[in-house]
């Protein structure tokens, strides 16, 4: 993930700003996974 993280950063994002999309990114995808058991 370092990569695609440091191209965020670089485009300005804020390192909280980050990782709190990423959170939600995989919860959402995990939470989808899950329904479609």
């Amino acid at each position: 993930m370092a990569p695609l993280h440091h191209h965020y950063e670089y485009k300005g994002w804020k390192e909280t700003k980050v990782v709190t999309v990423f959170a939600l990114i995989t919860i959402v995808s995990g939470a989808i996974a899950v329904l479609l058991l």
